[in-house]
């Protein structure tokens, strides 16, 4: 159970980080 938790709290973080970048990437291409 703790290390699936950590494996969503991993998961999470990595979208978010990719999100950033990514809308970061479209702010400076328009």
């Amino acid at each position: 159970l703790g290390r699936n938790k950590l494996g969503n709290d991993i998961q999470l973080k990595g979208k978010k980080l990719f999100n950033e970048i990514f809308c970061n990437s479209i702010r400076k291409i328009n």
